[in-house]
């Protein structure tokens, strides 16, 4: 998943699995600013559910920067509608690459 020039101002979700069918996944997220390009960063978000969207837990780890700060910029793991989700956050317009490893 990729997107360019994004306003995550209010939190995005950019990629879901279903609970139902995946217990858990690993995410690979770059992200550039969309004003300056040498501004990016890049993690790993590992998260764990129990076949429900009520118990959720994950880690941001592997953080990696080049450049200045990328303002506001967060990642949290939620459940909705049946799914466990990753949103990015971040308070200026950014461009995205989300990859996905998945394990039942």
């Amino acid at each position: 998943v990729s997107a360019t020039n994004q306003d995550l101002s209010l939190g995005v979700e950019v990629d879901s699995v279903a609970v139902s069918t995946v217990s858990t996944v690993e995410w690979l997220v770059t992200v550039k600013s969309a004003t300056t390009s040498t501004n990016r960063r890049t993690v790993k978000i590992i998260a764990l559910n129990d076949g429900t969207i009520t118990n959720i837990d994950y880690n941001v780890y592997s953080k990696l920067r080049v450049g200045s700060a990328i303002s506001g910029l967060s990642f949290d793991v939620i459940g909705n509608a049946g799914n466990m989700s990753l949103e990015i956050t971040a308070s200026e317009n950014v461009d995205y690459n989300v990859s996905r490893i998945t394990l039942g």
